[in-house]
């Protein structure tokens, strides 16, 4: 997680492959003479280069996809999370739910680890015996939303009768999640 308050360089050694995702503002990359516009809430994928690659990052100024608080905040970084590494050539599997996905090397252990999460959300990744404190001041929790298993969403837990946890996190600024379109949760 990576905040930027003006130019930036992302470097990725040849034989990797990247991600970058846009947390808060929105982000304008470039590189090889290809500019790319980054929204809060998108992400931008780099496949394995042969070659090494530097990315130029600047906080996008003016975007029509800031929130209207932006203008105010004009001072705020840039927020990216950034991965990379080198391609393993093994399978993963990925579970999708909360606004979010978990991946894993087998489907056992991806459903393991989204029991995990739906336990205490707040404390998943941190060992059990951590003082490390995550702030997520700015965040709150609404139960979970959309389960297949009842027809109203996307939630996996495995018993349909139970509630969903509260485990789909939002910006408290912006509110909770609001379904939208077809297939919006029916009480």
């Amino acid at each position: 997680h990576q905040p930027f308050s003006g130019q930036g360089h992302v470097q990725i050694p040849a034989g990797h492959q990247c991600f970058l995702f846009c947390m808060v503002r929105g982000a304008r990359l470039s590189s090889g003479g290809v500019d790319h516009s980054l929204n809060p809430g998108e992400e931008f994928v780099v496949p394995e280069q042969a070659e090494a690659l530097t990315i130029l990052v600047d906080v996008a100024v003016g975007n029509d996809s800031e929130s209207p608080s932006a203008a105010v905040n004009a001072d705020e970084a840039v927020e990216l999370i950034i991965g990379f590494g080198r391609p393993s050539g093994k399978p993963f599997y990925k579970l999708l739910g909360y606004g979010g996905a978990l991946v894993a090397n087998s489907e056992d252990r991806v459903r393991a680890l989204m029991r995990e999460y739906e336990k205490d959300p707040r404390r998943f990744g941190v060992p059990p015996d951590s003082t490390e404190h995550v702030d997520t001041a700015r965040y709150g929790l609404q139960e979970g939303y959309k389960n297949p298993l009842d027809g109203r969403g996307e939630c996996q837990h495995l018993d349909p009768s139970s509630p969903a946890p509260e485990a789909r996190w939002y910006e408290m600024e912006a509110g909770p999640y609001q379904p939208k379109g077809k297939g919006k949760g029916k009480s």
